[in-house]
């Protein structure tokens, strides 16, 4: 059973270009929560935010319907421990999904045939340096006061970013 919210500031624009991160989790009650956050990539305005405990194979077909609705949006899901979100939503046919990136010693990064995101010690602290960036420089707006809270609680603790005893990092 899943418990969840949608929550919608902007409705997709027939001409908008839109990226969704998504954190999965495990569908526990006790763990973190699953969360999507929609982006108009024009403007940087966060547009909707999907959050609440959801299990894997659901929080997928959910992403589904949101990426379908904001104009087939590139979906890049963290892939650690996504339960198959990432292999599921590509199941169903989606096919506008990011792809894990490998550092070989180019100018670029190449993608690799691994759907999604890798969060470790190394991608971690660069991808909480570019969101801490544009939100001072104010490159992105934030409506949800859900993810302004889980911010609020997330901290770097023993040389590693992270919810704080008794927060969460989704």
């Amino acid at each position: 059973m899943s418990d969840y919210a949608l929550r919608v500031w902007a409705r997709p624009e027939p001409e908008g270009i839109y990226s969704i991160g998504a954190d999965p989790s495990e569908g526990l009650a006790h763990g973190d929560d699953a969360a999507a956050e929609v982006i108009d990539c024009r403007n940087g305005e966060q547009v909707a935010e999907l959050q609440g405990t959801i299990d894997p194979f659901s929080f997928a077909e959910m992403l589904f319907l949101l990426g379908t609705w904001y104009n087939r949006a590139l979906v890049g899901i963290e892939n650690n421990k996504d339960g198959g979100a990432n292999r599921r939503l590509f199941e169903l046919g989606y096919r506008n999904m990011y792809w894990e990136r490998a550092n070989q010693g180019k100018a670029y990064d190449e993608a690799t045939p691994k759907l999604g995101y890798n969060m470790n010690l190394r991608t971690r602290p660069i991808l909480v340096a570019q969101g801490r960036r544009y939100i001072e420089d104010g490159s992105v707006t934030l409506r949800s006061r859900h993810l302004l809270g889980e911010f609020e609680t997330f901290a770097l603790e023993m040389g590693k970013f992270q919810g704080i005893r008794g927060g969460h990092d989704d």
